[in-house]
Order: structure tokens, then sequence, then C-alpha cells
């Protein structure tokens, strides 16, 4: 459902991800691994649609679209949900009215707001939220963990056929991660596709991926499975390093 076949992706004039290849469908769970800086964030905000990540070269396709000149709102209609590492603040949106805006763009049916007040109830308690959370403007004062809770909350809410994750483990304490993979093996029984993009392999302990990917300087030094990830927590990232 999505593919990507040597994409490059350039930021101000400068290419920062280089010849990048894989191909997710549903119920599949890939995992990009990297040091900082590596390009893994570029890779998700290009494909999320930010206007200052440019797919340059290659080809990103999702349900069989090119989606390079898709706005993000477009690639979003299609199914493909983001759930960024630091997504913005947005003062003066209740949580509410952000969801109630986008079930309404997706549905050709009056979405009265007290339903969407109780989808909004639902999911908060379902990620361990406070049923006041609806009321608070989008992502302000949040803390990192109601943060990655919210946007997964929403993803529940929203719907998607590919979810890009970046980080959502970060941040979070056992319980945090333990709840985080719990949900995201439901979301992939359901029939969801996942890149799952972080750092550290700890969370691999709670969910087993179809595929690993390492991301270093902007390309992929190598792909692998579960024994990939289990390398890279006794080795960390140096044996993938260039050579100087």
């Amino acid at each position: 459902m999505l593919l990507l076949k040597n994409l490059n992706i350039t930021v101000q004039e400068k290419e920062i991800v280089h010849d990048i290849s894989l191909e997710i469908h549903p119920k599949e769970l890939h995992v990009l691994m990297g040091p900082n800086g590596s390009g893994k964030s570029s890779l998700a905000m290009a494909l999320a649609g930010h206007p200052h990540y440019q797919i340059t070269g290659g080809l990103a396709s999702f349900l069989g679209k090119d989606i390079s000149r898709l706005s993000a709102d477009e690639r979003a209609r299609l199914g493909l949900f983001t759930l960024f590492q630091k997504p913005p603040p947005i003062p003066g949106i209740p949580v509410a009215s952000f969801i109630q805006t986008a079930l309404q763009a997706r549905s050709t049916k009056k979405i009265a707001p007290r339903t969407t007040r109780s989808v909004v109830a639902s999911a908060s308690q379902r990620f361990g939220l406070p049923g006041t959370m609806g009321d608070r403007e989008l992502f302000v004062g949040f803390s990192g963990g109601e943060t990655k809770r919210m946007e997964l909350a929403i993803l529940s809410v929203l719907g998607a056929k590919i979810a890009i994750l970046d980080e959502p483990d970060s941040g979070l304490d056992i319980d945090g991660m333990k709840l985080i993979a719990d949900e995201i093996v439901k979301y992939l029984q359901e029939g969801l596709g996942i890149l799952f993009i972080t750092h550290n392999p700890r969370m691999l302990e709670y969910i087993l991926p179809n595929r690993v990917h390492v991301m270093i300087q902007g390309a992929f030094a190598q792909s692998g499975d579960i024994a990939l990830a289990r390398d890279i927590e006794h080795k960390g990232f140096a044996p993938f390093m260039p050579r100087v």
C-alpha cells in the first residue's frame, strides 16, 4: 500500500534523504531505527506532506497513487496518518473541535458535537487520558506522555490505512511504552500498516516487527529482522557508521 522506491528528499536545496526503498502492506510493522539526525523524522515529514520537505527523486506511492504532489490534507484523506515527534501546540482549538472538524470533513452526514464528545471521551479513556481532554487546547501544555497518547487517540478516532509513528515511545515510562505497544498490536490486527520510527531498541521488547531498517546519514545502511534490532541494543549504531 505504501511503496517507496529510490526516494530522495531535499530541505532548503540540500538533499538529506537518499535512495530509500521500502514497501509496507496491511498488518505489517516496519521499524526504522537510527541515531539522532540520521533523517528518520525528515522522511516522516516528507511523506506527511510538510512543505519544507520536498520529494525530489524516486517514487512515493500510496494506494497506487503518486503522493509527491498531493497536499498533506489530501494524503490524510487517502488514509495516510502521521504521528509527529513534536506536534505543534494549537492555541484556541480544543481537542474536541479539532476532531469534530476532521470527522466532518470525512463524512457526508452531519456529525453532532455531542457524538464527537462521546467519541473523544471514549478514546481518552482507552489511552489513559482524563475525560476532560476534549476541552483542552490541542497539545497546549501537554506533557510528552499526554502528547503521544493523544496522537494515538486521534488515530483511533480518525482511522487510517498506513500510519507513520515518529518516536511514539519518546519520553514515556515503562507503563506508557507497554500501553502504546499493546495499541500498536491491536492496530496491526485491525489491518493497519505501520512505519514505527525509533532510536530505542527497548520498545521492541513488546512488539515484533516484520522488518527492521537502519538509517545512517539519510540512507538505509542495513535491513533485516528482529535480530538486527537486538544487535543494535548490544552494539549501538557504531558498526553501521561509515569508516573515515
